[in-house]
């Protein structure tokens, strides 16, 4: 008997997830637990053969909580869902926790043929496109992080959570000028012409999570 658990899912979502689940994993029974708490309160013993998570309900500590998860439940397989597009970051960062499956970016009949082909043999499966963005773009963000100070690091995350000048400044022991020098200078060595690109480079950095965002990165400067 195939038995399946859904974490993070509510309402009319639980249930148009569900069908969908259901779908590709052909489990025989589902259960469906609402928060990731309630999850980590409750374990569910060893007779589970996949865990579904909503990327959502993970929340900023991707890493983190997948890796827990993996661990009190290390014979079942672990899956990440999301109804909606995730950037290349946060899929890669799902991969390298060690989840065992993405889903999300289904984009075509061909790719969900693909899946459910990868689940009947029981091997992993991401979205290739997704993937092969985010491994390029991190390499790209790895070189040119390499001429960031640690100060200049403190201060592109300080600004993606949303914090001014003056109270980056009184962190640091440094003044709103400085700060704004900084600033600037991130956006040169990253090589970086808006603030979208600076803000992805800060989330393939792992400076700020996606999820954890403030400050918009259309609407804010960041000279």
């Amino acid at each position: 008997m195939t038995k399946m658990v859904m974490v993070g899912f509510t309402g009319m979502r639980r249930l148009v997830t569900e069908r969908f689940l259901d779908s590709v994993f052909k489990a025989d029974s589902i259960e469906n637990i609402e928060t990731l708490e309630e999850f980590f309160a409750s374990p569910r013993g060893e007779n589970i053969d996949w865990i579904v998570y909503s990327i959502f309900c993970l929340g900023i500590e991707i890493e983190e909580h997948l890796a827990r998860l993996i661990e009190l439940h290390p014979e079942s397989r672990h899956a990440c869902y999301s109804e909606f597009p995730v950037s290349a970051s946060v899929a890669l960062r799902c991969k390298k926790s060690g989840a065992s499956y993405l889903l999300c970016n289904l984009n075509t009949q061909t790719e969900l043929e693909r899946l459910c082909a990868s689940v009947a043999l029981g091997r992993p499966w991401y979205p290739e496109h997704i993937c092969a963005l985010g491994q390029r773009a991190e390499r790209d963000i790895l070189v040119r992080s390499n001429g960031l100070s640690a100060r200049q690091h403190t201060v592109l995350r300080c600004h993606f959570l949303g914090k001014t000048r003056k109270e980056t400044g009184g962190e640091l022991g440094i003044t709103e000028k400085t700060v704004s020098t900084h600033r600037a200078r991130c956006n040169e060595k990253m090589k970086t012409e808006s603030q979208a690109g600076l803000f992805a480079a800060a989330v393939m950095m792992n400076l700020v999570s996606p999820f954890e965002v403030i400050r918009s990165p259309e609407t804010e400067e960041i000279g």
